[in-house]
């Protein structure tokens, strides 16, 4: 909108007229629905098929011509923005808890996978909290303590082997296991085999 500013009061001051400057705005009008194409984006769909050049063309007052944008054509464009983003984000975050799920039982880290999905950790964390309401490594504790879980009840793997299936090390489970649980592992087993 700065920007659009700017060129309208360039516009005004090379002493130019009203049609002049109305002329500009709507050369500025077609520069942008060519943007919104280049992004992929259909103009007829992002603007609900209206004509925005005769709306435009309607309008004398310079000020009014400036919210107009803003309002019509602007906001409307970034709001598809945040929204391709935010669905961008939402399918970034389905893959990596996928790639979770399927791999839990090795090193993972929130670095390794957003290395792996082309963002940054910060990104990720960010993205993953917002979308599962969890962060990074809770959940993926989660899913190594309900495999573990499992494994306890149904399985006579010692303790270590079950600790090395989920992707931990024997004496860091223990810890984890009861912090998460309230319960040591072995304790657990106990309890639910009986």
């Amino acid at each position: 909108m700065e920007l659009i500013g700017q060129f309208m009061k360039e516009l005004s001051q090379s002493g130019s007229t009203e049609l002049a400057v109305q002329q500009g705005m709507l050369q500025l009008l077609g520069s942008i629905r060519y943007t919104v194409l280049q992004s992929g984006m259909n103009p007829v769909q992002l603007f609900g098929g209206v004509n925005l050049y005769e709306q435009l063309g309607q309008i004398k007052e310079p000020e009014e011509m400036l919210a107009w944008f803003q309002r019509k054509v602007v906001s409307v464009f970034v709001q598809e923005l945040i929204s391709r983003q935010d669905f961008h984000l939402k399918q970034m975050v389905e893959k990596v808890v996928l790639h979770l799920r399927e791999n839990y039982m090795t090193m993972l880290s929130l670095d390794s996978c957003a290395e792996l999905f082309g963002t940054s950790p910060y990104t990720l964390s960010r993205a993953f909290k917002q979308i599962t309401g969890i962060n990074f490594i809770d959940y993926l504790t989660n899913i190594r303590i309900d495999s573990a879980k499992t494994l306890l009840r149904e399985s006579d793997l010692k303790i270590n082997e079950v600790a090395e299936r989920v992707g931990y090390q024997h004496t860091y489970f223990n810890r984890i296991f009861k912090k998460y649980e309230g319960i040591t592992p072995s304790q657990y087993r106990e309890m639910n085999r009986g």
